[in-house]
């Protein structure tokens, strides 16, 4: 072979080298451009969502509904000490009572909050839901699942998000065109529904949903607290608790009940600090007074202080007698500032 053939053969290989670098170049900037630019999307999608959250969560009982957003997905994180939601590509650190789905997607955004005040104001519950997040309600024979269907606002009706039924057989008429990320239905403990009835009534909806995304909620308990049984995954059950009306609907909405747990817990730890404060204050209260309202002041603190313990243990209140504690230390507490302290013209704890 002529030297030239040899150079013009290496030639060839230099610039196909050369070439493909330039190519692997560009494809890399490319993604890195994509990359950026859905990371830029997220954030602001991200930051849409949590200004809505911020608006609910400083008004009491406020509804917010966010339409026609980009196409996203979410996901829910929470442990001891942390609580987060990753919405498509960006996390969002939440450090309020949160109760959602543990995830979802859609293009619409419904958030609302309740206030939880079982004596005084502890805080407000914020709730999350998209549209592919389905929540049924069986409410044939449980007078608090009928109040529940009731008081819900229209908004969770039109947006079909919430459906109350009397019976299981419409429900996979109507979910059969849906598109459902997580579905939880929600019944009395007479009513004989099992998971694999409610896994059968969504086989037919547009989109397959996991296992692990069907829920099966079972009230032990016709009262604003009382103990719920969750099935879940097909064969995984545990039992949690309720203590008021947003911490049952915070249930609901979670489906999880580890997840709706870890949030909960985080109720009570704000509670507990509330409880703390409080404490404190009818503690000086009582070593400074000298008439009727020393012993009012003492019999709060006392109960303030029960309270404390058994918001340590909120897990564990599905023992009848803790939760009956718990409920009655609220009572007796709100029982004092309003039929004792106010008559008597002492000062009041709340």
């Amino acid at each position: 072979m002529r030297k030239s053939q040899i150079s013009l053969a290496t030639n060839w290989i230099f610039v196909m080298v050369a070439g493909s670098l330039i190519i692997l170049i560009l494809v890399g900037i490319a993604f890195r451009q994509r990359s950026t630019y859905d990371y830029h999307i997220s954030k602001t999608m991200a930051e849409t969502i949590m200004s809505s959250l911020t608006t609910v969560l400083n008004s009491e009982n406020t509804f917010n509904h966010l339409r026609n957003l980009p196409g996203f997905d979410f996901q829910m994180v929470c442990y001891s000490d942390y609580l987060g939601i990753y919405i498509s590509d960006y996390e969002e650190n939440l450090n309020f009572v949160f109760f959602s789905p543990p995830q979802g997607e859609g293009n619409s955004v419904l958030t609302w909050s309740l206030a939880w005040k079982p004596a005084y104001p502890i805080t407000n519950f914020v709730y999350f839901l998209t549209t592919q997040n389905k929540i049924v309600i069986i409410n044939t024979s449980n007078p608090l699942l009928q109040r529940i269907c009731d008081e819900l606002p229209n908004y969770f009706h039109s947006m079909a998000n919430v459906k109350c039924y009397q019976n299981l057989g419409d429900v996979e008429e109507d979910l059969k065109n849906e598109l459902i990320s997580t579905l939880t239905l929600v019944k009395g403990n007479d009513d004989s529904i099992d998971w694999g009835d409610l896994s059968d009534a969504v086989r037919n909806s547009k989109k397959v949903v996991k296992k692990e995304n069907i829920f099966l909620i079972s009230l032990a308990d016709e009262t604003e607290y009382g103990t719920a049984s969750v099935t879940y995954s097909e064969s995984l059950s545990k039992t949690v608790n309720y203590v008021s009306i947003p911490h049952l609907i915070g249930l609901i909405v979670s489906g999880n009940p580890d997840l709706y747990l870890c949030v909960a817990k985080r109720a009570s730890r704000i509670a507990s600090l509330i409880d703390s404060i409080l404490y404190k204050r009818t503690t000086t209260l009582s070593n400074y007074s000298f008439d009727d309202c020393r012993g009012l002041f003492q019999a709060v603190a006392n109960k303030v202080n029960n309270l404390i313990s058994l918001e340590n243990e909120f897990e564990y209140l599905t023992d009848q007698s803790k939760m009956m504690m718990y409920i009655d230390s609220y009572r007796n507490i709100q029982n004092l500032n309003d039929n004792q302290l106010l008559p008597q013209s002492c000062e009041l704890v709340y």
